[in-house]
């Protein structure tokens, strides 16, 4: 029984593993998306697409953020001050 088991888990993972990457490989997203990213869900033609697309509120201050640290100019503690502020 500990045998079939174990075939199962294994099977069961690289099918897990077999379907996140198709998704990607189609354009999907597997998780959450980051932030600046939104998570959007749409109905065309009877089939629910789910896809992700730019946080026109966030994502300028996501890249501001990157563009500052890049800088050497700001430390993690002063970008987050300054995001907070923003």
């Amino acid at each position: 029984m500990s045998s079939i088991a174990e075939f199962y888990s294994r099977n069961l993972a690289n099918e897990v593993i077999k379907g996140m990457s198709e998704k990607v490989k189609n354009g999907g997203s597997v998780s959450r998306a980051p932030i600046g990213y939104l998570n959007t869900r749409t109905i065309e033609n009877g089939r629910e697409n789910r896809t992700v697309t730019v946080d026109e509120h966030r994502a300028p201050l996501v890249t501001w953020a990157f563009n500052a640290y890049a800088t050497g100019e700001h430390s993690v503690r002063t970008l987050t001050k300054e995001l907070v502020r923003r």
